[in-house]
């Protein structure tokens, strides 16, 4: 309840235009919604600006979970739509699959008068990890807090064991309730990843300030990814601002393979 005060059970309207074949979008854009008690409206083309704010408008969405690069489009293309277009009864947007700049925070809530904060998740803890308080201890530029029964460390990259002091970058290992038990049929990768019970992100973070802000990610510092990340991450794509990190993202051997997954699947 700490991290969504401003939102009430029953009556909140989200907002989802994230795949719901992405994790964060099943999880904040469909399941929060539904322990709510809330009206989910789903968006079919995240491409198209103009349909979300109409939408957002005409439907009075309190909750707009997102990616920083829809947050970045609408407060380019607000001054150019209709004027009638209102966003002001958007109370909280949770935003998370890449860093979310301060600007791009700051223009949407002064845009909305909203609170927009960021959180940290990935595919082997399906629930998110971190999060920015709605209210109180919010953290721009970070990843927020853990969440109720979850401990994380920052170790060293070379062993990924030895920990580290709270200022020193290091690679941020994870546990809690919502870590998964392994890879299905992947028993190499599964022992790789997790290591006494704790989840290894392969993410570089550093904490500070009573938050933790993630440094780079896993797959933008050229880190192996596991396949079932990497799957994810192909729902995140279109959404990339910069085009090297996705060249890079394609690079990655489990995102190819991730890929050739899908296409199989698919047929």
């Amino acid at each position: 309840s700490t991290w969504l005060t401003p939102l009430q059970q029953g009556i909140e309207k989200f907002l989802t235009v994230i795949p719901l074949f992405h994790v964060y979008g099943m999880v904040i854009g469909l399941n929060v919604g539904i322990a709510m008690g809330a009206t989910i409206i789903l968006i079919s083309d995240p491409r198209n600006i103009e349909i979300i704010l109409q939408i957002a408008n005409r439907e009075r969405v309190t909750c707009f979970p997102g990616v920083p690069s829809i947050y970045h489009a609408i407060n380019q293309a607000y001054s150019t739509i209709d004027p009638m277009v209102d966003l002001t009864s958007i109370k909280a947007c949770i935003s998370g699959s890449a860093p979310l700049p301060l600007k791009t925070k700051e223009e949407f809530e002064k845009l909305t008068g909203g609170r927009l904060v960021e959180g940290y998740g990935l595919s082997e803890a399906p629930t998110a990890t971190h999060c920015n308080p709605l209210q109180n201890q919010n953290r721009p530029g970070s990843i927020g807090l853990p969440l109720p029964d979850v401990e994380c460390r920052i170790v060293s990259i070379e062993d990924s064991d030895t920990e580290l002091q709270a200022i020193r970058q290091g690679e941020l290992p994870i546990r809690g309730p919502q870590i998964m038990s392994g890879y299905f049929e992947q028993e190499e990768e599964s022992k790789s990843t997790l290591k006494d019970g704790w989840l290894h992100t392969g993410d570089i973070a550093q904490a500070k300030a009573q938050a933790l802000k993630v440094i780079e990610l896993a797959q933008q510092n050229h880190a192996p990814l596991t396949l079932a990340r990497a799957y994810a991450l192909l729902g995140t794509l279109t959404y990339r601002e910069n085009n090297f990190d996705v060249a890079i993202q394609y690079n990655q051997q489990a995102l190819e393979q991730a890929r050739q997954i899908g296409h199989k699947h698919n047929e």
